[in-house]
């Protein structure tokens, strides 16, 4: 995906970067551009010794980037060594992280490399059962995720702001997305003001959440791999990460209807009124940031048509709360 955000990276880059990471004298057999990102650049690299790696390349310091999205490359490194200590989740292993900029403009990370291939891939291909039986699988290593808990709710990004309860936090990310927007000149469908004053209004929906769990918000059929044997293999792309309500998690989305991941998950929580109401404002979080993010990534028009129809059905919905 072609987004502002991704940094053009030259073979002298690329050849700086492996050799800070794994000594000057390590050299690149293959190195292919992975070209399914949306935000951050990444590649391939088999090295010379067979050792075969992901690099991925945070965007430059001087690329404006949306609040929520500042110092996430740090926070996807964090997460990940906090989670493969405390859970049984697969996952890649951090093999070298650089935000000093003294190599190339931009912060950048090693991880090995993961057998198999992305969900989205594959998942047509594959029979009912064996869709079910990975989804299951899904929803156990998410549970698993969303059982580590913290002492405020906030995004996991080191100088994100933290809060003592949910509502309070889920206010403030909504505030920040619409300062982006005013930012960019975003035309939304609503003014800015109607929509918080939208979200103000239902924050009593959040009130029972008192726990801050570890929420991986991005868990969609692209971030995780499964190899021949139906097996997931790795989870990726930790880097939006907050402590919050579970309910945020992409397979409690509106793109996602799977009761095999709540069997693996344990519940189906949306099966409350309440949950439900829940779900539709961070529904209308996601598609204010599909929306507004496609301005600042430059998306094609095509894309921002198709999020701001997205945006506007769901701004129906609250509005009818």
């Amino acid at each position: 995906m072609e987004s502002l955000t991704k940094i053009s990276v030259t073979e002298e880059m690329l050849e700086a970067m492996v050799h800070q990471a794994f000594g000057p004298d390590c050299r690149i057999t293959e190195a292919i551009e992975l070209g399914d990102g949306w935000y951050n650049t990444a590649f391939a690299v088999l090295l010379e010794q067979g050792k075969k790696v992901v690099l991925k390349v945070a965007p430059p310091t001087n690329v404006k980037v949306l609040r929520y999205e500042r110092n996430i490359m740090q926070s996807e490194g964090d997460a990940i060594r906090t989670l493969r200590t405390k859970t049984t989740v697969p996952m890649p292993e951090v093999l070298f992280y650089d935000d000093s900029l003294t190599v190339i403009d931009s912060s950048y990370f090693f991880t090995d490399w993961l057998d198999g291939l992305p969900y989205n891939k594959v998942k047509e291909k594959l029979s009912e059962d064996q869709r079910a039986d990975i989804e299951e699988q899904l929803g156990r290593f998410n549970r698993e995720i969303n059982g580590i808990t913290g002492d405020s709710f906030g995004y996991f990004a080191p100088g994100s702001k933290r809060f003592d309860n949910w509502s309070s936090c889920f206010q403030a990310m909504i505030s920040d997305l619409l300062q982006d927007a005013k930012d960019l000149d975003v035309n939304l469908p609503l003014e800015y003001e109607a929509i918080q004053y939208l979200v103000d209004r239902n924050l009593p929906f959040l009130e029972n959440v008192h726990t801050p769990c570890l929420v991986h918000w991005d868990l969609w059929d692209g971030n995780f791999f499964v190899n021949d044997q139906c097996q997931i293999t790795g989870i990726i792309d930790f880097e939006r990460t907050l402590w919050a309500d579970p309910l945020m998690e992409v397979y409690f989305g509106p793109f996602n209807d799977s009761a095999s991941f709540c069997r693996g998950y344990g519940a189906n929580p949306l099966q409350s009124k309440t949950a439900q109401n829940k779900k539709m404002l961070y529904n209308l979080y996601l598609h204010l940031i599909l929306f507004i993010e496609s301005f600042s990534r430059g998306y094609s028009d095509e894309h921002k048509h198709w999020a701001l129809d997205l945006l506007r059905k769901n701004l129906q919905t609250v509005e009818a709360l």
